[in-house]
């Protein structure tokens, strides 16, 4: 949706009739830019092994500067070329071509799997991110599960409680002085 929002607005540019209307187009496609980092930081996060969540976050994020410098050097050979509507044209379509091979490339977020009870999808993408696990694909996925998976995962990230939720609560008082291992 934000990619399509940003790739909408760079297409939008080149109608700009001055500074006024181009500076309101370049703002807008920028909001549409600036919601994507988050979540695309997001969804890589969720589909890599845990050790390398934090070092593909930081490709991910560092990606968008590179993209940034990358498109002012291949602005620098299109203006005089092309003119400065080639670059905007090339801003709108690019993002649209790069969504539809996500689309069709990438598995769908596992939380928005479970919630939607697809527990054979569930199990397909557990064993994608961790082949060593074994997951039944055929076992339900009841809201207390999914709610414990995620407050495990909010939990652990605290580093107050790396077990499930519900045995975590009864401890945590307890162990909040203990240091973990």
């Amino acid at each position: 949706m934000r990619a399509c929002w940003f790739s909408h607005c760079s297409l939008g540019t080149i109608t700009a009739t001055g500074i006024k209307s181009l500076m309101i187009w370049r703002f807008v496609s920028g909001l549409g830019l600036g919601g994507l980092t988050p979540l695309t930081v997001a969804y890589v996060a969720e589909f890599c092994p845990g050790r390398y969540k934090v070092s593909a976050a930081m490709i991910t994020t560092s990606a968008y500067a590179i993209g940034a410098a990358g498109g002012g050097l291949l602005a620098s050979f299109m203006i005089p070329m092309f003119g400065w509507h080639s670059v905007f044209i090339l801003g709108g379509v690019a993002p649209v071509l790069i969504l539809v091979a996500i689309a069709v490339m990438l598995p769908q977020s596992i939380v928005d799997l479970a919630r939607r009870g697809r527990s054979d999808l569930v199990a397909k993408a557990m064993t994608r991110i961790a082949p060593t696990i074994s997951v039944d694909p055929a076992a339900p996925i009841s809201l207390a599960e999914k709610a414990s998976h995620l407050r495990l995962l909010l939990i652990s990230r605290s580093r107050r409680c790396a077990y499930d939720s519900s045995s975590c609560r009864k401890r945590k008082r307890a162990n909040l002085q203990r240091p973990l291992r």
